[in-house]
């Protein structure tokens, strides 16, 4: 058999191989989504939060250690597809964003199944969310003073850091704002907000700061709020 023979029969089995993982891939997808429709019927008239961040992040944190050699971001990339279009599947809901920059920062969290909705400025893409038009809001940190002030006035907390692998403060670029439970993962930031002239708080950092008032985050300690607890955000790494 000559080189160029063997070379084509080894492609060639090695193509059915994959064949074979796409088969048992597909199967395996449409039983997990079968249980995300089991799972929704179940919670049907349930006062269960839609989005479940502390259990998201648990979850990518066990796959994340199983991973081997896999790159971190590519198991991310595939895990927060299946999980989006889990979410997608039970209750269809919209991102709002300002700015290409706000757009590539959705994208990382939300993906491309996720519809995103751009606005000309930050009290549009509030007044949006109080209308219930779009469900959750990015707010990059960086344009922290045109976003922190008047979201004392809208219900909702802090879901989501982004990038998800950010491991400090000074990494993350954006948070995630919407309905849902601000519950501990078990190592977390915790945000808070603080009026202006409060006493700072113990152990915690300032990140953002206006004339009304400043954004601060401490690695998970709730107890020492004075002014708005904001909820939890994830740390993966």
């Amino acid at each position: 058999m000559t080189n160029a023979r063997i070379f084509s029969q080894s492609l060639s089995d090695l193509r059915a191989q994959i064949d074979t993982c796409d088969d048992a891939l597909m199967s395996l997808l449409k039983k997990r989504m079968q249980i995300v429709a089991d799972v929704a019927q179940l919670k049907k008239g349930q006062q269960d939060a839609f989005i479940r961040p502390a259990r998201e992040t648990q979850i990518l944190r066990r796959l994340l250690a199983e991973s081997g050699t896999l790159p971190p971001a590519f198991v991310m990339a595939v895990w927060r597809t299946l999980m989006m279009g889990a979410l997608q599947y039970e209750d269809p809901f919209r991102v709002g964003y300002v700015g290409e920059e706000g757009l590539k920062l959705g994208m990382q969290l939300f993906g491309a199944i996720t519809p995103h909705h751009g606005f000309s400025g930050y009290p549009e893409l509030l007044q949006a969310y109080a209308a219930r038009d779009v469900h959750f809001l990015i707010l990059p940190l960086k344009k922290a003073s045109s976003w922190l002030a008047p979201l004392k006035t809208l219900s909702g907390s802090f879901l989501f850091h982004v990038p998800l692998m950010a491991t400090s403060a000074e990494t993350m670029e954006a948070l995630v704002w919407g309905q849902g439970l601000p519950e501990s993962s078990g190592h977390d930031f915790s945000w808070h907000y603080l009026p202006r002239g409060a006493a700072p708080l113990p152990h915690a950092a300032m990140v953002a700061e206006t004339a009304d008032g400043s954004l601060w985050t401490s690695e998970e300690n709730p107890e020492d709020t004075q002014g708005h607890f904001w909820g939890y955000t994830g740390l993966l790494a």
